[in-house]
């Protein structure tokens, strides 16, 4: 009689615990995820060159700034590439995105960050919102 709850309960604590197969990733996954954080870094570094080019001491001729910039705009394009790529339906993702806004999911299940600490998560999509926001005031004319 006992078993007759236990088969149920068994199944529940499967499908609300992490198991291996929630906390990989794909082949494509894991070319996506480290896409978005190479893009993000170098998108975030040609920002902080237009940053530094503001300053007239640097020295910057207008040649020098459309190359940042156009190296900034880029690897931006690059990261929604690789975020277009990546497929949202890991066990351990905490956001989706449907029809052009991003869902909150809640799930706090398995975190997974590839072996240099990046994780795709809401946080990291709104560095790189941020990184956008950023940028507008050095954006050359």
């Amino acid at each position: 009689m006992k078993f007759k709850y236990l088969i149920p309960v068994l199944g529940l604590l499967f499908l609300f615990s992490c198991n291996k197969d929630l906390d990989s990733l794909s082949e494509a996954d894991l070319i996506a995820l480290e896409g978005m954080q190479e893009a993000y870094e170098k998108a975030l570094e040609y920002n902080e060159l237009l940053v530094q080019c503001e300053d007239p001491s640097m020295g910057c001729d207008s040649l020098t700034i459309a190359q940042y910039d156009e190296l900034y705009h880029e690897f931006d394009s690059m990261f929604d590439f690789h975020h277009e790529n990546y497929s949202h339906e890991n066990g351990f993702d905490d956001h989706r995105h449907e029809g052009g806004s991003m869902i909150n999911m809640n799930n706090n299940c398995c975190d997974h960050m590839d072996e240099h600490g990046y994780d795709h998560n809401m946080e990291t999509n709104e560095w790189m919102e941020e990184l956008r926001l950023m940028h507008e005031p050095v954006h050359p004319e």
